[in-house]
């Protein structure tokens, strides 16, 4: 089940992540430098999920807050999704279930979408139908969401996916873009 907890770990995970969002906007208008800080970032999500990924646990508060926030970014998401794979797609459903379960509610979508191709990727169609649901109701325009339903309606067998190469990922063609001038 696609749930939300509420608690003290969720308000910590909530505090966390307005911390986040209270430095990228400080970043952002005190040095003009926002996109730079988001490949950093981007950076950063890959090198935590793939952390995760060797030694799966759940993401203390400040760490699940401020992953909350980057994936809320789709650029930031589809370096999320990149990482993904048919043999580590379950460690991603155990991943994002958590990270849905306990953001604050304006954060829940990007976790959601990621929950959700996780899902359909782990050969869990049902779940990934229920993340939709849940997640996807009030912003069906969203490129993941749309992405994950089109390969449910179309009954798209999870063994088609590749994961996305890193060079097709927006975020660090303005990485490249930056080194190159």
């Amino acid at each position: 089940s696609v749930g939300v907890l509420g608690g003290a770990g969720a308000l910590a995970v909530g505090a966390a992540a307005s911390a986040v969002v209270d430095e990228l906007l400080a970043a952002g208008h005190s040095h003009g430098r926002l996109g730079e800080l988001l490949v950093a970032e981007a950076r950063w999500v890959q090198r935590r999920i793939r952390s995760y990924l060797r030694r799966p646990r759940p993401l203390n508060p400040v760490t699940a807050g401020r992953l909350l926030v980057m994936v809320a970014f789709e650029a930031l998401r589809e370096v999320a999704w990149a990482e993904m794979s048919r043999s580590n797609a379950p460690l991603h459903v155990e991943l994002w279930r958590d990270l849905t379960r306990r953001a604050p509610a304006d954060l829940r979508a990007g976790a959601g979408g990621l929950l959700a191709f996780a899902s359909w990727l782990a050969g869990d169609g049902a779940l990934a139908c229920c993340a939709l649901e849940r997640y996807f109701g009030e912003n069906p325009e969203d490129n993941l969401a749309q992405h994950v339903v089109a390969l449910i309606e179309s009954a798209t067998p999870p063994a088609v996916w590749s994961p996305i190469p890193e060079d097709a990922l927006r975020i660090f063609r303005i990485e490249a873009g930056t080194a190159a001038s």
